[in-house]
């Protein structure tokens, strides 16, 4: 699969059952040993010429499957290869604690993002970076924020954690820097979803469906 045909899809931010996030480091890790191995046993004699290696411009990873789409919420394998290029609000550190990535910190009732409202809901403000672009130049905004709700708690999106999901009930965009979920209650795990986030200038005119079987 070219980096050509894939190169609108991937974000870039200001930082560069198993759950998922082990998943992610079990295969990782075993990506790594084999690509350690490779390495090490395909050297020549010969010694490298330094204005050739200059000039490369490819890594090659050993890899059990061709990675069938980028979109980290509708792929059936381990997404720890989406989840390395399309980054999301949160993401976890080699601690396993989540820390913001996309977003300019977690949301608490602490910092005063996290607040409760008479009727039993919850506002949920997480103000994202600036100045962070998807690799065809295109800004990231809150409306991609708001576009990854919609698809992933749309009929049919597949998403492997739909349900996570489920209990936001709105999602306003006060400006392109800032989102603000409405919680139908309190959700423990609000800090470990969103670990990817879908381009909506791309996928944004397509059906459910669509972006499903979207294959770029």
């Amino acid at each position: 699969m070219p980096l050509e045909t894939l190169i609108g899809f991937i974000p870039v931010s200001l930082t560069s059952s198993v759950p998922m996030n082990e998943k992610k480091s079990l295969c990782l890790a075993a990506v790594w040993v084999l690509l350690s191995l490779l390495v090490t046993g395909c050297g020549t004699n010969e010694p490298a010429d330094p204005g050739v290696e200059a000039q490369k411009k490819i890594l090659r990873i050993a890899y059990t499957r061709k990675i069938d789409v980028l979109n980290a919420f509708t792929s059936q394998n381990l997404v720890d290869i989406e989840f390395s290029m399309v980054e999301g609000l949160i993401t976890t550190n080699e601690n396993n604690i989540y820390i913001p990535v996309l977003a300019k910190e977690i949301p608490t009732e602490e910092n005063g993002l996290v607040v409760y409202k008479d009727d039993g809901s919850v506002e949920m403000t997480w103000r994202l970076h600036e100045k962070v672009l998807w690799h065809d130049g295109e800004a990231f905004t809150s409306k991609d924020v708001c576009f990854t709700w919609k698809f992933v708690t749309s009929d049919h999106s597949e998403t492997y954690n739909r349900d996570q999901y489920l209990g936001i009930i709105a999602c306003r965009m006060p400006d392109e820097h800032t989102v603000v979920f409405t919680w139908d209650g309190v959700y423990g795990y609000y800090a470990g979803i969103f670990e990817a986030i879908l381009p909506e200038h791309i996928l944004g005119g397509m059906t459910t469906d669509e972006i499903v079987n979207y294959v770029p």
